[in-house]
């Protein structure tokens, strides 16, 4: 059985990041409707702070990585109430889409794996690690070769949250001995990719094509700590 006290925390953050997702939407073309979000913000904002702080600290850590980067953004931006209306509401619509997106993942951690067919063989923080470490690779180099392609701000940002949040999986003190092993060949890919990556500065095709190395390596450990 899944704690019922996590699910009730995430549909509540799911919740209020909806609702101020669509009070920032209604209002932030106008200044004078600046009052009306700082009251939103205020109330919903205080809410999705407080359950993220704590779910941050619950196994649904890596799950949540992404959109707790995107609303640390949105409220530095926001700044208690004295920040660009436009680019606040841009921040809180991602953190909207991170956290709606990262909503199948979270209830896979919530859940226990049980029933037919084949059964992961790592150990619980394996699992853990490997399911978002796999997914999440696959989709740094998704965004990275959209962004090697049409460089944008906003794929630059998404590959700089993604790269935190895979370096945080990798050196995850929790992964088992054997995990570590197979894992080994991965940490190494994505040591040069770091180099070649240089925080931004170099999203071209000669890290796009050592990245792609990395995700080799690490789809097939995965695989190998998740179902062998």
């Amino acid at each position: 059985m899944s704690d019922p006290r996590l699910r009730q925390a995430v549909d509540k953050l799911m919740q209020n990041a909806q609702s101020l997702e669509g009070l920032f939407a209604q209002n932030y073309q106008n200044e004078a409707n600046r009052p009306r979000l700082l009251s939103g913000v205020g109330e919903e904002g205080f809410a999705i702070q407080r359950n993220l702080n704590a779910l941050m600290r619950t196994e649904l850590k890596p799950g949540l990585s992404a959109p707790n980067s995107a609303y640390n953004q949105f409220t530095s931006t926001w700044n208690n109430g004295t920040g660009h209306l436009g680019r606040s509401f841009n921040l809180i619509s991602e953190f909207w889409r991170l956290l709606s997106a990262a909503r199948p993942e979270l209830d896979r951690l919530m859940t226990p794996q049980p029933g037919p067919g084949p059964q992961p063989t790592g150990t619980s923080a394996d699992v853990m690690i490997c399911r978002p470490l796999q997914s999440e690779s696959n989709n740094l180099f998704d965004v990275f070769k959209l962004c090697v392609a049409n460089h944008t701000p906003s794929n630059a940002a998404r590959i700089k949250e993604l790269s935190t949040l895979i370096g945080e999986l990798l050196s995850d003190s929790r992964t088992s001995p054997d995990a570590a092993m197979k894992l080994s060949n991965s940490k190494r890919e994505w040591g040069q990719f770091i180099i070649l990556y240089k925080k931004g500065a170099g999203i071209d095709r000669s890290s796009l094509s050592q990245l792609g190395h990395f995700v080799t390596f690490t789809n097939a450990a995965c695989a190998q700590i998740l179902h062998n």
